[in-house]
């Protein structure tokens, strides 16, 4: 499977938890997403893990420590939680 095929598989699963997380979000992210059936406002947070969008070295620290600990699908998990717990990133 190659590395295109395996990340639209994440974008799958992390538009499905978005949808059940936060039905709202799901909808907006469907609308601001050139496929809608994918939320492409996460792809920079997954590629990277999140250190292409945050200034300071401690929160990107902890969040290699929680993704590169955990199992690969960690990083979608998160995904939805920081969308979920700080909508306006996505909004703006």
């Amino acid at each position: 499977m190659s590395a295109f095929a395996l990340q639209s598989v994440d974008h799958r699963i992390l538009q499905r938890l978005l949808k059940v997380a936060d039905p709202d979000l799901w909808r907006f992210s469907s609308t601001i997403s050139p496929v809608p059936t994918l939320p492409f406002f996460a792809l920079s947070w997954i590629l990277c893990l999140f250190s292409h969008d945050i200034d300071t070295l401690e929160p990107v620290q902890r969040m290699f420590d929680f993704v590169l600990s955990r199992n690969p699908i960690s990083a979608v998990y998160l995904a939805v939680a920081v969308g979920v717990m700080w909508p306006m990133s996505i909004y703006r």
